[in-house]
């Protein structure tokens, strides 16, 4: 005789085991979470071993099945390891798995020297700013927009703490969306959220530290909307470069020309290493000296050279010494003409050792800003040889130099003077 079904019976039985399931993953939760503190709470210290499979579910009143499990969850998670024949031997901190979030969740619940938080900050901090470099080198004009947006909204909330908090997180989150880099945003998403837990992560909401934020905020806009990357870089070279970029940018500069005189004056500084004697540092200096000479022109073409010494007098740069940039002030009030003199009302005082120093830099600047005289970037190179008596210096161009050799010939003066050489300058017919 056939037996008669009933159809819901298959259902009920898959609903109870499904709830059952349910039961025993919230079982198994509870379980974790309780050891995973009892771990970092210290309740066991590392060398310990963990309770037997019977005595952890008694305490818990769960199955062996359960515990079974969530040990096995605790090992993923580098707060024991299982040894068989031996027990569950709980582990040193520095196996613990601090991205995972229960526990992260639970280090600053304990954290009471606020170690890990300083932690998490200096993290956070790294990966934000490799993630604002990464936004610098290709944000779209909306995606600024939007940033910008997202500043605006931080300073609306100005006066109300918890929505300033807010607009802040929303900041920071489209740097890093802007940035394309999904893991470093999960990471630093995740441990951001565990420490804002806390309230021992958030720090004064007084109206300066608010005002300090926001000019902060304003920095890292502005930086991203410049697109260089170096900004965000813990390298002083790259970080001096930027500046003077920014500032170069923020003046209008000729770049073409005034990139193309930094070229040329650096191959003149290597080929002339063996006379001038300056150094690596006078050669970044020459660099910065060259992209820089010309910005004056932003105010106006008559007497530039004193406007670009007052621009970069107040220029705020970067990582640059109150001496260097004397020194660059100098470098470009007299890159046109006239001899460096020790005291001067833009520049400031310099003295006997800085002044030989911003002569010979400043000798090298005018030959190379000559080469370039009718800014179409005619020389491409150059050949220096030099003579017990005399510099050769013989021109590589594309189409007739004949301008660019007037005009370092009209500028080689202090060069001969500081070298006590003649400059002779020589080129290839035009298309030789």
């Amino acid at each position: 005789m056939d037996r008669i079904v009933d159809p819901s019976l298959g259902s009920a039985l898959l609903a109870d085991h499904a709830s059952r399931r349910r039961s025993g993953a919230r079982l198994g939760s509870a379980v974790v979470a309780k050891l995973v503190e009892d771990i970092v709470g210290g309740e066991y210290q590392p060398g310990d071993t963990l309770p037997t499979e019977a005595d952890l579910g008694e305490q818990f009143g769960v199955s062996r099945t359960v515990i079974r499990e969530s040990v096995m969850l605790l090992q993923d998670k580098g707060l024991v390891r299982i040894i068989q024949g031996k027990g569950t031997l709980v582990l040193d901190p520095q196996s613990w798995n601090m991205i995972d979030d229960v526990v992260l969740s639970a280090v600053v619940r304990h954290d009471d020297t606020l170690g890990i938080l300083e932690e998490l900050i200096v993290v956070r901090a790294a990966l934000e700013r490799e993630m604002a470099a990464a936004a610098a080198g290709h944000a779209t004009p909306a995606q600024l927009e939007q940033l910008s947006e997202a500043f605006s909204a931080m300073r609306r909330a100005a006066a109300d703490a918890d929505e300033f908090a807010l607009a802040d997180v929303r900041f920071h989150d489209l740097v890093m969306e802007l940035s394309g880099n999904r893991l470093a945003r999960a990471i630093v998403s995740s441990i951001h959220d565990k420490a804002r837990a806390t309230l021992r992560y958030h720090g004064s909401t007084s109206a300066g530290m608010v005002t300090r934020t926001l000019e902060e905020h304003r920095a890292i806009l502005d930086a991203i909307g410049r697109h260089d990357p170096a900004d965000w870089s813990d390298d002083p070279f790259a970080i001096r470069r930027a500046s003077v970029m920014a500032l170069a940018r923020r003046c209008s500069w000729p770049e073409e020309h005034s990139r193309h005189v930094a070229m040329l004056a650096l191959e003149l500084f290597d080929q002339l290493r063996e006379l001038h004697g300056l150094t690596d540092e006078d050669r970044e200096l020459l660099e910065y000296a060259a992209l820089l000479h010309d910005i004056g022109e932003h105010v106006a073409h008559e007497g530039h050279d004193r406007h670009a010494a007052y621009l970069v007098t107040h220029g705020r740069l970067r990582g640059l010494t109150p001496e260097a940039i004397t020194e660059l002030s100098g470098l470009v009030r007299w890159h046109r003409r006239g001899d460096p003199k020790s005291n001067d009302d833009l520049v400031g005082a310099l003295d006997s050792e800085q002044r030989d120093r911003v002569r010979r830099i400043v000798a090298i600047l005018r030959v190379a800003d000559g080469l370039d005289r009718g800014r179409k970037q005619v020389v491409t190179g150059i050949n220096v040889r030099v003579g017990p008596e005399m510099v050769l210096l013989h021109v590589r161009a594309q189409g007739d130099p004949e301008l660019e050799l007037w005009g370092a010939r009209r500028k080689r003066d202090l060069f001969e003077k500081v070298f006590d050489r003649e400059l002779e300058l020589t080129a290839h017919p035009a298309g030789g």
